[in-house]
């Protein structure tokens, strides 16, 4: 357990559906007893210095959030640095449904840690996570840059959730077309209060540790919409 800035910060284990064991990462406002929860469903990377770095962010803006290492029964030793075949080998070996049962696990433990309303974020593939998880009885979902085209049809939890959904996408991401974005628009019409911001900006643009490929002006941006949607609807 440690504390930064009014931030209390700890590493818990967390019990998947199968019985594993699963690191979270938690950041909570201190002495906020019923701050809000959100629950953080990462990169490809997996539980990263940067997924920390955005659930210490939440906290300092007020909520309690955990971040899941969804990658616990498939571990390497240093992600971060891994090869990015190997990084997309053991994301097609990832069980969705299981990825899933251990957000709920995160988000479970916030609940029990005293949040009101527990929400999820996600970025890139955490984003199509998210997508799939607003289908849950949850108070509100933000899907960063996630595949709207994908095996696991995140479409179809879109189209029968409630929970408003933030949309996040840049308008300038090769892997992820306008249309795409187009089409999650649409799904997101019969949810009150869902959003889809299109920022002029590519690929994982708010990953600040990924030079590369982050835009701090558009990142900025798309913070503001970020915290003020999760405030709107968790606060």
């Amino acid at each position: 357990m440690g504390q930064e800035a009014g931030i209390t910060e700890s590493e818990v284990s967390l019990r998947g559906a199968d019985g594993a064991a699963v690191p979270c990462y938690v950041a909570e406002p201190a002495g906020a007893t019923h701050a809000a929860g959100v629950v953080i469903a990462p990169e490809l990377f997996g539980l990263s210095a940067w997924i920390r770095s955005c659930a210490r962010r939440l906290a300092e803006f007020g909520f309690r959030a955990a971040a899941v290492e969804v990658f616990a029964r498939d571990p390497l030793p240093d992600p971060e640095r891994a090869p990015l075949p190997v990084l997309m080998e053991r994301m097609q070996r990832l069980s969705w449904l299981g990825a899933l049962d251990d957000l709920r696990a995160g988000a479970a433990h916030l609940r029990a840690r005293g949040a009101s309303k527990t929400g999820c974020l996600g970025f890139c593939m955490g984003g199509t996570l998210a997508q799939l998880y607003s289908a849950d009885p949850i108070a509100a979902v933000v899907d960063c840059y996630g595949r709207i085209r994908h095996a696991a049809d995140p479409l179809v939890a879109i189209r029968r959730g409630r929970c408003p959904v933030l949309g996040i996408y840049g308008a300038r991401d090769t892997g992820i077309p306008l249309s795409d974005v187009e089409d999650l628009r649409r799904a997101l019409a019969h949810r009150p209060g869902s959003e889809v911001h299109v920022f002029d900006a590519g690929h994982a643009f708010l990953n600040d540790h990924r030079p590369q490929h982050h835009d701090s002006e558009q990142a900025a941006l798309a913070w503001a919409k970020i915290e003020g949607f999760l405030l709107r609807n968790l606060g």
